[in-house]
């Protein structure tokens, strides 16, 4: 993937392997692997090897590392095209860098490219309803909530958790452009 997207303050880019240290120390958290149904808790450097070795095998998918113009490496990002569903987006932003903006910034920045790019009209993105957090972000980048619910794996918390699905609808959003 060669796609770059720029705002004030990130850079969301392809990843390579000079991210995965920071990734590792970043994703081995229990607070972000309990909010995400595939990241396993100890998150290790054999974990991220493997990731980053599916991800550059599969380029069906739009996953950007989150780089910080001043703290480099931050978090990430993604856009999961399905065939028969709507894409699906999903990010995690380190815990030292919460409560920041980053998060709502990397959201809004992919939304909006994702639409130029491809027009595309319609993502869905969920949270888990102990993270209202999430939903927050999710909100500020357009995302309108569903009505949606459910029960959904987490591998970090090793347990199903409730869930909040949410849709992002394009210029006609909420909080769209």
């Amino acid at each position: 993937m060669t796609h770059q997207i720029k705002t004030s303050n990130l850079l969301l880019r392809a990843f390579t392997a000079t991210d995965l240290p920071k990734l590792v120390e970043l994703a081995n958290n229990i607070k972000i692997a309990q909010m995400f149904a595939t990241m396993p808790y100890p998150y290790t450097m054999d974990d991220a090897q493997t990731w980053l070795a599916k991800l550059h095998a599969d380029n069906s998918n739009y996953i950007f590392a989150v780089i910080h113009h001043g703290e480099g490496f931050i978090g990430r990002i993604g856009l999961y095209l399905k065939p028969t569903a709507l894409p699906n987006l999903g990010y995690w932003i380190g815990q030292p860098f919460w409560g920041k903006g980053y998060a709502s910034e990397a959201v809004s920045a992919l939304t909006i490219w994702a639409e130029s790019q491809f027009n595309i009209k319609a993502i869905q993105a969920d949270f888990f309803a102990d993270n209202p957090a999430s939903g927050r972000v999710l909100s500020k980048a357009g995302f309108l909530r569903t009505g949606n619910t459910g029960m959904s794996y987490s591998l970090g918390r090793k347990t199903k958790a409730h869930h909040i699905d949410m849709v992002w609808l394009g210029e006609t959003s909420v909080g769209g452009r």
